[in-house]
């Protein structure tokens, strides 16, 4: 085998051995193992391995009877980089290259029967470019070469490798004196370095996020080491973290040990770490004799003669290679034993698809659609292939095509046409609805459904149901039984991704690559840069396609025949050519009974566009100036239908309950708003006839196209939309669930809850873009709604979503705090909550303390005996402010809330002689109590809150316990380290009791756990305190 040479000059040598009686130079073309070493950059080039510090690797193979063969990356980062940094990561990239070259020559014959396993070692900064190749091809591992090759490794071993991560940037100053000793480096180089720390921590980061798929070995060094100079990180102002002169101090104590315990940890979850008691300089050359550098060399001898399990026979490899996908099942590369982060199907097979699978959304075939052949020729060239006996020769890659426009234009009516007409090309084809992120994440989770890929399970996970649906859409497998629309070896898939206005949120749900076809529908032109310039703006219809349309939908012979041509074409003229406006125009002359002639001068004499300037399409190059609304002719319905398109065009435009619409919760309105049942479905009505909503008659939901609610807005005066809106925050608000606590963490209501959050959202677009002024009574129902709303996110765990909500809820009720404190106050303490998550621990503070301010107003403003709600609301105030004192670490202060909070509840009859515990306020004083060091006090606290809930709950066994607390953290993906912590003392109380089996089972799901909360450790061996610090305050 020759040496690989890089376009950057980058080799993999192939190192010569001296003795050629030795197994590891045979000259069969076949070998057991390739040892691929990575060293330190700084090491000069070798081309004989008795000339490397490597040559004890030598005696280790023939000891192990290997036929072994030895390439090392030789390699130098450029030095005029601006950063060494991503020098490095580039030699990673280059690395890669060259193992899928090497591994791509030919090495067996048919009469033999295995093929040689791989095993990497790397030393020092050498295992940075190691670790950027294996995380690219983990990631890769939908391409057949790049699985073949990882399916080879048996063991990654790094030697004094460091580690730095996003989570520790205070370990990043360690990284100074490491590169002073690998590299002489100048001091431009090292100041850039410093500065670009992060680049080599997210690299790592996303080393241990990939993991690697076969056993990992770690070492550390216990010895220090003089250098010359210290750490030059401390001389950068960006890369100074936290307290600075603490850090400082404890580096410079220790930094001398270049790679230590904790800076050499990947935290993949099949890493071992082994201990060297040398200096740096001599890890990797193993220059002395000692109980743990014969340990090392032991494991390594294990991970040699461990290498034989991994070959494969000829027929299997055979099989990988030609990847017949006709098979059910599929060898993963993620092994059970494998690092990588789990998923729902991490397993050594995938579930058979049921193909054929069409998902066409909730849109029926249009019978109507006609034109639009050119931009369905532009999508057959690029998704479906020349004509060819194998419809996936040459399209081995992903192809996309983004169908822009304004609103009505049809983009959606293509894409279901394309979808129908074209499904014989493809074996499966799925509609996904777009326009929130929600909406996709139940779309894949139908698809995986669907599919047969997933069940009920799975996806109810909806972060799972994607992982699983990404998989199948980058190895398409094919079923072994069952009807396929095409032959070929791989199933070919058509996804659409409907009204994606938005595509920064399509990107995250978009496939990173496959052999399939995405067609996206948005409004955003710069959808096509996305899908690499392949797309088309939609321009309006021709004026033929436009008349034939038109003529089409009225359907009526007689009255084309009485129609004059002159006017047929001065009203078709005036559509511009937009589909959607062509449709409704054509529905209100029908049902209306109207010629065109009489809708024609109807719309000359009664059409109103004040205030619409910005929706006149001036988008047709000026050819045409009438804004859409026109179009439509809404004057033409009456006072309740308009009232209640009003209304509707301030919610979410799709699925609006028709409960939610019921006239019963509204207070007895004029005409603004349909006042009986009676009305509302006359007015419904009304809007079905033309067409300007669908109803689902199953689910009660009543529809609204997104252009039509711009457009009815845009309408409204000032005035109008504020009385509508109005009355749309009384509806939702008076459909919001209510929870019999107010603070509780009640699940029964969660659905109905996600259905109605869409309204709000929609509510407070409408409410921040055009500054609507209300009464004080909507106002409160307006701040209740946006605070329900908001604690509804926070209780999912979606924390960024939650916070503009209610930054807009403490706005409104700040402006009015003298006349709605209470409401103040609740919208103050979700803040404080949700700041443990999102804000500062002297946010958390301020809004602690504006709480149990107004807490306390409300308080004192009561006459006589304060209600019991006000009374609890005082307590919860006190509560929270003892948890924000704790959150600033201020334990001594958190005494007296805490206290005053204890007093309050037991005043309470439920709360007396600990009938109920009042967990929120003897959590907060037993753990400042504790972090004072009072340990009795804090233990005599909370003593005696749990042997009352015992008694209370008639001693459920500790097992029960543990039972439950699992089930409850598994409820909610934000209470990852509760739910490890849970499982890690159920796997002890089990083992405890003679149960191994089963707390075996629970400790590897408690490792994976840690693994997804990206907490370093092993589950084995954390001890209570780490236990106790790695859950949230409240959780301890």
């Amino acid at each position: 085998m020759e040496d690989l040479v890089a376009p950057t000059n980058n080799i993999l040598r192939k190192l010569q051995v001296n003795d050629n009686a030795s197994p590891t130079n045979s000259n069969d073309a076949s070998c057991d193992v390739r040892l691929i070493l990575v060293p330190d950059a700084s090491i000069r080039n070798a081309v004989n391995l008795s000339e490397t510090p490597w040559a004890w690797l030598t005696i280790a193979t023939q000891s192990a009877s290997l036929r072994a063969e030895f390439y090392e990356y030789q390699y130098s980062p450029d030095s005029k980089a601006a950063s060494i940094w991503q020098a490095l990561s580039d030699s990673g990239d280059v690395l890669l290259d060259l193992l899928l070259r090497l591994d791509s020559q030919p090495q067996l014959t048919e009469a033999q029967e295995t093929v040689c396993s791989i095993i990497l070692i790397s030393n020092g900064l050498g295992g940075l470019p190691a670790k950027k190749a294996l995380t690219r091809l983990s990631q890769r591992d939908y391409e057949p070469a790049a699985r073949r090759l990882l399916e080879r490794f048996s063991q990654v071993i790094f030697i004094g490798c460091p580690h730095p991560t996003i989570s520790h940037p205070e370990r990043w100053l360690l990284l100074d004196p490491v590169l002073r000793y690998d590299r002489k480096f100048n001091s431009r180089m090292l100041k850039a370095a410093a500065e670009e720390a992060g680049i080599v921590a997210s690299l790592c980061s996303n080393f241990r996020e990939a993991g690697v798929h076969c056993p990992l070995l770690t070492t550390f060094e216990s010895q220090p080491m003089t250098l010359r100079h210290g750490p030059n990180f401390l001389r950068s102002e960006k890369c100074l973290v936290g307290d600075c002169s603490v850090m400082e101090r404890e580096i410079l104590a220790d930094w001398q040990k270049l790679i230590d315990h904790d800076f050499a940890e990947t935290g993949v979850w099949n890493e071992e770490m082994v201990l060297l008691d040398l200096e740096h300089r001599n890890m990797r050359s193993l220059t002395t004799t000692s109980p743990h550098t014969e340990n090392f060399k032991a494991h390594v001898m294990s991970a040699l003669r461990g290498s034989k399990d991994r070959q494969r026979i000829p027929s299997l490899r055979k099989a990988q290679t030609s990847y017949d996908r006709a098979d059910a099942t599929f060898a993963s590369t993620r092994s059970t034993s494998g690092g990588s982060l789990p998923t729902a199907q991490d397993s050594d097979t995938r579930k058979s698809p049921r193909l054929p699978c069409y998902i066409l959304g909730r849109y029926p075939r249009n019978p109507n659609f006609s034109g639009r052949s050119d931009v369905m020729g532009q999508i057959d060239s690029l998704f479906l292939p020349r004509e060819s006996p194998d419809r996936v020769v040459g399209y081995h890659a992903l192809r996309s095509f983004a169908i822009c426009g304004l609103g009505g234009m049809g983009k959606t009516q293509i894409a279901l046409e394309y979808a129908f007409s074209r499904r014989s090309k493809f074996d499966a084809i799925f509609w996904v609805q777009a326009d929130t992120k929600t909406s996709i994440a139940e779309c894949f989770a139908t698809i995986a459904m669907s599919l047969g890929i997933a069940d009920e399970s799975e996806v109810s996970d909806l972060a799972v149901s994607f992982s699983i649906v990404m998989r199948w859409l980058v190895d398409p497998i094919k079923p072994v039984t069952g009807k396929s629309t095409i032959n070929s070896s791989e199933a070919s898939w058509l996804i659409i991704f409907d009204n994606a206005d938005s595509v920064e949120l399509v990107s995250e749900f978009w496939p990173s690559t496959g052999s399939g076809s995405v067609l996206i529908t948005t409004r955003d032109p710069a959808a096509k840069d996305f899908c690499l310039g392949c797309g088309t703006m939609l321009q309006p219809l021709p004026s033929s396609e436009t008349t034939d349309l038109f003529v089409n939908l009225l359907n009526s012979d007689s009255e084309i025949q009485h129609c004059r041509d002159s006017d047929l074409l001065a009203l078709v003229e005036r559509f511009g050519g937009l589909p959607l406006a062509i449709v409704q125009v054509a529905s209100l002359i029908r049902r209306r009974s109207m010629t065109i002639s009489e809708f024609s001068q109807l719309y000359k004499r009664g059409v109103q566009e004040a205030g619409l300037a910005e929706y006149q399409a001036s988008q047709y190059d000026g050819q045409h100036h009438h804004s859409l609304f026109t179009v439509w002719a809404f004057e033409s319905l009456d006072s309740s239908a308009q009232g209640l398109l009003n209304v509707m065009s301030l919610l979410n435009p799709f699925n609006v309950q028709e409960s939610v619409l019921d006239a019963k919760r509204l207070d007895p309105q004029s005409n603004v708003y349909p006042g009986t049942t009676e009305a509302y479905v006359a007015a419904r009505y009304n809007l079905l006839k033309a067409s300007l909503v669908m109803r689902n008659l199953q689910s009660k939901q009543v529809e609204l196209h997104p252009l039509v609610q711009e457009v009815v807005q845009a309408r409204m005066t000032k005035s109008q939309i504020a009385i509508h809106f109005s009355i749309a925050v009384t509806l939702v608000h008076s459909s919001w669930p209510r929870e019999g606590v107010k603070w509780g963490h009640e699940t029964t209501y969660r659905e109905l809850s996600g259905q109605l959050l869409p309204h709000t959202l929609k509510l407070k677009v409408a409410y921040e873009k055009h500054l609507i002024q209300l009464d004080a009574e909507v106002e409160g129902d307006w701040i209740e709604l946006l605070k329900n709303s908001g604690w509804y996110l926070y209780e999912r765990g979606e924390h960024e979503s939650a916070l503009p909500i209610f930054h807009l809820a403490l706005e409104i009720a700040s402006k009015n705090s003298s006349n709605q404190p209470g409401l103040l106050a609740d919208v103050l303490m979700s803040l404080a909550a949700l700041g443990l998550h999102t804000s500062t621990p002297f946010e958390v503070l301020e809004y602690s303390r504006k709480h149990l301010q107004f807490r306390q107003q409300v308080y004192d403003e009561s006459s006589g005996d304060s209600p019991m709600q006000v009374k609890y609301d005082l307590a919860m105030g006190f509560a929270t402010m003892a948890m924000a004192y704790i959150r600033n670490d201020q334990f001594e202060e958190a005494m007296e809330p805490a206290q005053i909070a204890l007093n309050l509840y037991r005043s309470f009859p439920m709360y007396r002689n600990w009938q109920t515990v009042p967990y929120f306020a003897v959590a907060h004083k037993g753990w400042a109590l504790w972090s004072l060091g009072r340990y009795k006090d804090a233990e005599e606290v909370l003593s005696e809150a749990v042997t009352a809930d015992k008694s209370r709950n008639a001693g459920p066994s500790y097992g029960q316990n543990y039972e439950l607390a699992i089930i409850a953290f598994s409820q909610n993906k934000y209470y990852k380290p509760e739910l490890a912590r849970a499982r890690i003392k159920a796997a002890r109380f089990l083992s405890s009791i003679g149960n191994s089996l089963d707390a075996h089972e629970l400790l590897k799901l408690a490792q994976s756990t840690l693994e997804e909360a990206h907490i370093a450790g092993n589950a084995s061996t954390l001890d209570e305190n780490d236990l106790t610090k790695m859950v949230r305050i409240w959780s301890r």
